[in-house]
């Protein structure tokens, strides 16, 4: 794979491995996962609000978990729980709205590690696999895109 794809992979790998059941990883284990995944602290400037649609969330989830006042894992889960909603909907662009979603949370996709990364299930991997075969039309736009900004274009 190239560079360009291998970002777009790891980014669906980190994305993927956290489609369900967000509330019961704790915020060591989400962050130890981005930083194999992505490897690289977000850049965009924080921002306190938190969308209504996720207050339920982060009040539970910080009950839960004892969570101090962390930046990176409130940034991380707000990524995280935006981009579950494009799992399994016909209607949403995955790539569409992951990519923006990330972008808006995060940082650049630029910036993500462009080195491959294992590290799930056989299960998981196996539909990161299907999910990127499946999906090559929409994502040759995208790759082009990051190898242009990579060249300086």
């Amino acid at each position: 794979m190239d560079r360009e794809l291998n970002k777009i992979v790891n980014l669906l790998r980190f994305t993927i491995l956290f489609k369900d059941n967000l509330y019961n990883h704790s915020p060591d284990y989400i962050i130890e996962k981005y930083d194999h995944f992505i490897g690289f602290e977000p850049t965009v400037v924080y921002r306190i609000y938190t969308p209504d649609h996720m207050s339920t969330f982060f009040l539970k989830y910080y009950k839960r978990w004892k969570v101090d006042d962390s930046k990176k894992i409130d940034t991380i889960l707000k990524y995280l729980l935006s981009s579950q909603l494009s799992f399994g909907s016909p209607r949403i662009n995955l790539w569409e709205t992951m990519l923006k979603n990330f972008e808006e949370y995060i940082g650049e996709l630029e910036s993500i590690s462009s080195e491959p990364k294992r590290g799930l299930h056989t299960n998981l991997e196996g539909i990161v696999k299907m999910i990127i075969n499946n999906n090559l039309k929409y994502l040759t736009p995208i790759l082009r895109d990051l190898k242009l900004k990579s060249i300086g274009i």
